[in-house]
C-alpha cells in the first residue's frame, strides 16, 4: 500500500492511501482529530477516526484535478495517469485548504520566508499561440504547480503589480489566471467571461477581484482565489447544484439592480 501525508498548513491533517488493487481510502490523524482548529474535508467526510472507503475518498481527491485535454496533456508529459501519481507529484498547492506530500513532514513551513519566483511568461504565450496547454508549461516549472480542478485551461500564481510569480516553500497562490480556449467556434471567451462576472456583482453576488489584461500577446483573466484569505489556504466545499432562495427583502431591490445591469452591458455590446 502506498500512502501520501495530506497537511493544513504545517499540521498533519490524515493519510490518502493507495492499495494494490489500486482502490483508495483516507483516514485522519489522531493529531487532526484533537486539534482545536480541527475541520473536517468535505461534508462527506466528517471528522471521525475510521477511515473512508474508495468512492467517498476518490470523490473528494479526484476533483482536486484537472480533466479533459488539460489533464490528458499532463499525463502524457509526466507519466502521471493516476488521481495517486497526480497529487503525488503536483498536490503541494492544491484547491481549497490542503496540502497533499509524500513527505513526513508538510513542505510548508510558516517559519520560512517564501520566495517569489518569476514565471517566464514568453513560454506561457508561446503554449497559447501552438494551442498547447498553459497548465502543463506551468507544471514543468521549478517549483512546479498543478492545483486548479476543471477542464478549462488555467494556470495558479502569485500576482503582483501586473506581474507572474510561483512561490516557493509550498506556500499559496494568490490567483487564478485563465488563458483563451481554444476551440473551433469559440471566441473570445475571456472576455465573455469578465462579462458574466460583472453581471453577477451588478446582481448582488459576492464575487471576487478580476481583471483583464493584455500586456502580451494574449489576453489573461487574472481572478482572485476565494480559497485564500490573506495569502492562507481556506476551505472551500463545491456543491453540483445550490438552490438560493432570496428574502422579502431582497426582491424589492431586484428592479433597482437590474436597472443599473441594462447600461453596463450595453458598453460591451
Amino acid at each position: 500500500m502506498s500512502s501520501l501525508n495530506v497537511f493544513y498548513e504545517d499540521i498533519l491533517v490524515g493519510q490518502l492511501s493507495q492499495s494494490e488493487d489500486l482502490t483508495y481510502s483516507f483516514v485522519y490523524s489522531q493529531e487532526w482529530l484533537t486539534h482545536e482548529n480541527k475541520f473536517p474535508l468535505s461534508l462527506a467526510m466528517p471528522l471521525q477516526a475510521e477511515p473512508f472507503g474508495n468512492r467517498i475518498t476518490l470523490s473528494f481527491f479526484e476533483n482536486l484535478l484537472p480533466e479533459g485535454d488539460v489533464r490528458d496533456a499532463i499525463a502524457r508529459s509526466h507519466q502521471t495517469e493516476s488521481p495517486y501519481e497526480f497529487l503525488k507529484e503536483h498536490g503541494e498547492d492544491c484547491a481549497g485548504a490542503v496540502i497533499i506530500s509524500s513527505h513526513t513532514k508538510s513542505p510548508y513551513n510558516p517559519g520560512i520566508e517564501s520566495k517569489s519566483i518569476p514565471i517566464k511568461m514568453e513560454k506561457v504565450y508561446e503554449a497559447i499561440e501552438n494551442h498547447h496547454s498553459v497548465a502543463q508549461v506551468i507544471a514543468e516549472f521549478d517549483p512546479g504547480y498543478l492545483s486548479l480542478a476543471g477542464a478549462q485551461d488555467k494556470f495558479p500564481a502569485i500576482f503582483v503589480d501586473g506581474n507572474f510569480f510561483l512561490p516557493t516553500n509550498a506556500s499559496p497562490t494568490t490567483h487564478i489566471i485563465k488563458v483563451p480556449i481554444n476551440r473551433q467556434g469559440v471566441k473570445e471567451s475571456l472576455f465573455n467571461e469578465y462579462y458574466c462576472m460583472q453581471l453577477a456583482g451588478l446582481c448582488g453576488f459576492n464575487i471576487p477581484a478580476n481583471q483583464i489584461i493584455h500586456n502580451g500577446k494574449h489576453p489573461l483573466f487574472v481572478i482572485e482565489r476565494y480559497d485564500r484569505k490573506k495569502i492562507k489556504r481556506a476551505l472551500s466545499t463545491a456543491f453540483i447544484s445550490k438552490i438560493f432562495v432570496r428574502r422579502k427583502e431582497s426582491l424589492a431591490k431586484k428592479n433597482t439592480k437590474a436597472k443599473a445591469v441594462l447600461p453596463f452591458a450595453a458598453t460591451l455590446i
